[in-house]
């Protein structure tokens, strides 16, 4: 006969129920077990079979918080109908995770339940959280690079802008001295004119004042 251990994914701190099934537990009857976080199966079990809490005392909870033992055999619906004078009316399917343990027929078990399949959900639970985080931590990396290579671009664009801006003050230098040398210059241009129409205005005066010179010794 094959029994399944199964979780639900209840996740309420505290007491939780494990259920466990034995044959005659389809004439009604059942066995509760009230267990809390890192406590043994098996405890305060009513009128538990020796062989089948021996073995669930092996069995951490760790962070499963509700274990059902039932016979296997195909279920539908959302949850399983227990039969009457039971303690638990019906066991919800919503989540199950199961893996099975080997009963003779006075109810004791073959195979003990492995520890390995235990750690084996806890290990794929904790490779799941840690998935989320790498996940999350992707991409916040992700978004921290963005972010990098936005402000790297503004940097950019900034040390670009400051460059023009610099090489159009040294341009207004240059051409600030440019037009002062030019100023100079129209004014050195200006003096010279000024001063060629004064040598020719002398010039010219001195030429009146020979030829007067001239016509006044013809006269003697």
């Amino acid at each position: 006969m094959i029994y399944t251990l199964a979780k639900t994914d209840k996740k309420d701190p505290g007491p939780t129920e494990a259920i466990f099934f034995t044959k005659t537990s389809y004439q009604g009857d059942g066995y509760i077990a009230y267990v809390g976080y890192e406590v043994d199966f098996g405890k305060d079990l009513k009128a538990p079979i020796d062989s089948l809490n021996d073995i669930l005392r092996s069995v951490k909870t760790g962070n499963i918080c509700k274990l059902v033992l039932y016979e296997d055999f195909d279920f539908t619906g959302s949850n399983v109908e227990i039969p009457g004078g039971s303690v638990v009316s019906q066991i919800p399917l919503v989540g199950l995770t199961s893996f099975k343990a080997e009963l003779d027929l006075d109810a004791n078990v073959k195979d003990e339940l492995s520890q390995c399949e235990l750690d084996k959900i806890n290990s794929e639970e904790s490779l799941k959280e840690c998935s989320l985080e790498k996940k999350e931590l992707q991409d916040k990396l992700k978004e921290s690079e963005g972010s990098l290579k936005q402000n790297k671009e503004k940097l950019d664009a900034c040390e670009k802008k400051s460059k023009e801006l610099q090489d159009e003050l040294d341009n207004k230098k240059l051409e600030d001295e440019i037009k002062k040398v030019k100023d100079k210059l129209d004014d050195c241009e200006k003096k010279g004119k000024d001063l060629a129409e004064q040598l020719e205005k002398s010039e010219q005066e001195k030429k009146e004042y020979k030829d007067q010179l001239d016509e006044c010794e013809k006269k003697v």
